[in-house]
């Protein structure tokens, strides 16, 4: 019998849950019999739904209602981390099942769920990292094993933003029941096959595995579902297998509504693994009954040692009878790995906007560019892909859906290039904006034609993120005669992602060619132009400037970098800072959960252009963000010029950390050696001045040295001068400034 404040409302429970003492749905603004874990940074609160929530708190409970509690934490501090922990589970003949309720929104949060066991150390079962938009979702997780067990839940914060919350905490002495894959469910191979089969025409066999593999040479570990090595996925090996041989996983019938009056479509979602520089084809075909199997899906080559995920659309069938079958073709050799988890049936369409097999000559939402001649626009290749051939500088152009820009995209696809020399790149057009066509993404190949009958299918992917509406660009240009190029199996999803390959995406920046890959911020009241430098100025040929003119006083404009992974780079740029009217230029980067600032300089008093290095270094994937300040917009003249990053840290520079620190201020790229100069408040209400590198006698103070202290005449050094006291009545005000690192 439970204790009274423990007891539960089952109304609302799994189908063919038994109670039990371990479950909880904090209805009672407990904890049950779980325990807060000891010595976190912080608890996790029980919290009435709807009550003061914040921006990323949920508003009802998983059944779409405003009732119920939940525990979880989405308030200060900013980083941290804390958790619960379940009392001494007893062992079992049958294993144990926890399944739960989350919810995760946010940059920076995590969830994660481990056991120990009999005195163990502590085992990962089960992990997201994150944010997975506004929606609760359903986790289960399973543990044959039977031993005693002790389930630790903890959540961790890395920034002010974000939510995580569960309700309905769930546990049975058993595994978790088979699922039975269907129209309504999904199957993450945890429990089994989930009603695959392997059908008499395959003449090879997938393996359900967990993901510390060990034959897969070519494997990280880690399953999709739980994200760590307890979690099982199938999986086919080349190794020891015939070129050509099939491995073939068939489902149960699919019984679409056949009522001509409720017709709907089918969508199937699935995350897939292809690695190795042997590995062959990936297909997904139909067939029923009354038909002949039809590829529906299909792609090719080594995608990377990651989960990618895939989605066809299925059109409505009369048969009763269709399956869908997940076929692995093997490559020409023993180094090649298929994976497959997580696999979703539903009735309906697929709810990714943007995504799109191109199969049976459908492009879904995407259209060709009608300004562009048919002749040499994008067009259906064999029913199942897109085909863009083309002589110099002939242009075909896919345009996307409207997206909304609430939220960061990822767009995923693969190419394949058949001959010629060309580009593909893609573009994001913001319907209200002062950027007509932002580059996101470009390649250029220039290969002879193809020499196999296999074409090389290579995976690509980009991050979008606009505050306003916006379309894609997909573009093809001929720089050849004979171009020919294939793009397939288009999918957007909402997380952002780093560029694939890295090099279709540049980090530097001369604004030659506009923003190139950079982007500002659309909600913003300045903006960064780019224009060409009078030549007068002896500076760059092309900068971007704040663009005060039309900008209100104190506003700011943001410049952003793509995605920049995680690692030691140098950061090199020009920059001019002049008139009565600048406040600043800042350098930040921006981790999403928090920015980091590297250059906070103020005023404005010269009109030339300094050139500056920083070193950057973190273990996360970061943006640069470049922020200019105009006090009023009459005289200020803020521009920065020749961005480059990068990948190895700057020389001549100040090494804080070394035996013998030193700045000899020789340095054209890093003038000031990294450190930064702040002016003292006092400076903020005079004529602004700085620190700043010279050479040479300043005649106009009488007091400047006239020699450089190491090499004379031909030296640089820093300095600063005063200018008279100013005063103002009843006050004298000591002018300071400070030089700090």
């Amino acid at each position: 019998m439970l204790a009274k404040d423990h007891q539960i409302d089952w109304t609302n429970a799994a189908p063919e849950h038994t109670p039990s003492r371990f479950d909880c749905n904090f209805r009672n603004m407990t904890l049950c019999e779980w325990e807060q874990v000891a010595g976190s940074d912080f608890e996790l609160k029980v919290s009435q739904i709807g009550k003061d929530p914040n921006a990323w708190d949920p508003l009802t409970n998983h059944h779409g209602k405003v009732e119920g509690n939940t525990l979880g934490y989405s308030v200060e501090p900013e980083v941290g981390r804390g958790g619960v922990t379940s009392p001494e589970i007893p062992g079992t003949s049958s294993g144990h099942c926890l399944s739960f309720w989350y919810w995760l929104r946010g940059k920076g949060v995590s969830l994660r769920v481990s056991s120990l066991s009999q005195g163990q150390d502590s085992t990962l079962l089960w992990q997201r990292t994150v944010d997975e938009g506004r929606g609760w979702q359903w986790a289960k997780i399973t543990t044959s094993d039977g031993n005693k067990i002790q389930y630790n839940i903890t959540v961790e914060k890395l920034g002010p933003e974000g939510s995580v919350q569960l309700g309905d905490l769930w546990y049975s002495p058993r595994s978790c029941s088979p699922r039975q894959l269907s129209l309504t469910d999904t199957c993450d191979f945890e429990t089994g096959l989930c009603g695959l089969t392997e059908p008499s025409v395959s003449n090879d066999s997938w393996t359900l595995v967990s993901g510390d593999w060990s034959s897969a040479v070519t494997w990280d570990k880690g399953d999709n579902t739980y994200k760590t090595a307890h979690g099982h996925f199938l999986a086919y090996s080349q190794d020891g297998t015939t070129p050509g041989s099939t491995a073939i996983m068939e489902s149960p019938v699919m019984i679409l509504q056949n009522d001509t009056t409720t017709m709907q479509e089918t969508c199937v979602h699935f995350y897939y693994f292809l690695s190795g520089p042997h590995v062959g084809t990936l297909e997904l075909t139909t067939h029923s009954t009354n038909s002949n199997e039809n590829v529906v899906w299909k792609t090719s080559g080594d995608h990377g040692r990651l989960w990618l995920p895939g989605e066809i659309q299925l059109g409505y069938h009369q048969s009763p009878g269709m399956r869908f079958r997940v076929k692995a073709i093997a490559g020409p050799g023993p180094r090649g790995f298929f994976g497959i988890d997580d696999i979703t049936v539903r009735q309906g369409k697929c709810a990714s906007p943007g995504s799109c097999g191109f199969d049976n000559g459908d492009f879904c939402t995407w259209r060709p560019d009608p300004s562009i001649a048919s002749s040499r626009s994008w067009r259906s290749f064999q029913g199942t892909s897109l085909s863009f051939e083309g002589d110099n500088q002939d242009k075909g152009i896919l345009i996307s859906q409207l997206f909304s820009g609430d939220q960061v995209r990822c767009i995923h696809f693969v190419w394949a290039h058949v001959k010629g020399k060309g580009s593909l790149k893609l573009s994001r057009k913001d319907i209200v904006t002062i950027e007509s066509n932002q580059l996101l993404w470009k390649l250029t190949v220039d290969e002879s034609k193809n020499t196999t009958d296999t074409l090389n299918w290579r995976p690509a992917r980009v991050s979008v993120e606009s505050g306003v509406n916006h379309e894609i660009y997909l573009t093809a240009e001929a720089l050849s005669r004979g171009f020919h190029v294939l793009i397939d199996n288009v999918l957007v999803t909402s997380q952002p992602c780093l560029a694939q390959p890295a090099e279709a995406v540049s980090f530097d920046c001369d604004f030659s060619d506009g923003l190139a890959y950079w982007y500002q911020e659309t909600a913003q009241e300045a903006y960064w132009v780019v224009k060409s430098e009078d030549a007068a100025n002896k500076g760059p040929k092309v900068c971007a400037q704040v663009d005060s003119a039309t900008a209100k006083d104190g506003a700011t404009a943001r410049l952003h970098s793509p995605v920049i992974p995680a690692g030691d780079r140098c950061l090199r740029f020009s920059y001019r800072m002049y008139g009565a009217d600048v406040d600043s230029l800042k350098v930040f980067m921006d981790l999403g959960h928090k920015r980091l600032p590297y250059v906070d300089w103020r005023g404005g008093d010269s009109k030339n252009w300094v050139q500056t290095a920083i070193n950057l270094k973190n273990d996360r994937n970061y943006k640069l963000v470049f922020e200019g300040v105009c006090i009023r917009k009459d005289y200020c003249d803020l521009r920065i010029a020749n961005i480059d990053v990068s990948a190895s840290s700057c020389p001549d520079t100040w090494h804080s950390g070394s035996d013998s620190p030193h700045c000899t201020f020789e340095s054209d790229h890093d003038p000031l050696c990294q450190f930064i100069v702040r002016p003292s408040q006092a400076l903020k209400a005079l004529d602004p001045f700085r620190w700043r590198r010279e050479g040479g006698i300043q005649k106009s103070y009488q007091y400047a040295p006239s020699l450089d202290v190491n090499l004379g005449a031909s030296g640089h050094y820093a300095y600063v001068a005063w200018p008279r006291f100013q005063i103002y009545p009843e006050t004298i005000i000591n002018v300071t400034t400070t030089l700090l690192r």
